[in-house]
């Protein structure tokens, strides 16, 4: 259970993450990014412990590897599926002018860095605004997809709540 409530504290901070994308003031997405952080790191500490912990000592090594490349290849592919989420509903979330130039308009779509350096204040306000836009849709997804990841956890890591009790070791 413990796993799961890490997780989902993490949910939670991608959700204020999400919240705090409109705030204004830079210290409440810091906020935010604290039960993110937290849920994560408790997570990656029990979830390895339980890998490791599952062999014997003499494939402990081995099994930590696992676990880290496991750990890896999440983080990657996350990156690249959230990556491309957000350039998806960055670029769907444009609101240009129709008289844009095509080379300025492609910078604009490119990135919000590009904006910021090639156009002017009112095409710069429609990109933060679709970025903002895409980075709260984003961090709900994300928050969503961790939900789905504890319930997972939940039902597939053993806690010892068989038959509504838990076990306790005995002395011999």
């Amino acid at each position: 259970m413990c796993c799961s409530s890490a997780v989902l504290f993490a949910a939670l901070g991608l959700v204020l993450v999400a919240v705090a994308e409109n705030a204004d003031h830079v210290l409440w997405l810091a906020a935010a990014l604290l039960p993110l952080g937290l849920g994560i790191g408790v997570a990656m500490t029990l979830t390895t412990d339980a890998v490791v912990s599952a062999v014997p000592s003499e494939r402990a090594g081995a099994a930590s590897a696992i676990s880290e490349t496991a750990f890896e290849l999440g983080g990657a592919l996350g990156i690249a599926l959230l990556g491309s989420t957000v350039t998806l509903v960055y670029r769907a979330s444009l609101d240009l002018p129709a008289d844009l130039p095509g080379p300025a308009r492609a910078a604009v779509q490119d990135s919000l860095a590009a904006a910021v350096n090639t156009t002017g204040s009112g095409v710069v306000a429609a990109a933060r605004e679709a970025f903002t836009t895409a980075m709260q849709v984003t961090s709900v997804a994300a928050a969503a997809i961790t939900v789905i990841a504890a319930l997972i956890a939940w039902y597939t890591i053993p806690s010892g709540r068989k038959g509504g009790t838990t076990t306790t070791p005995t002395e011999e």
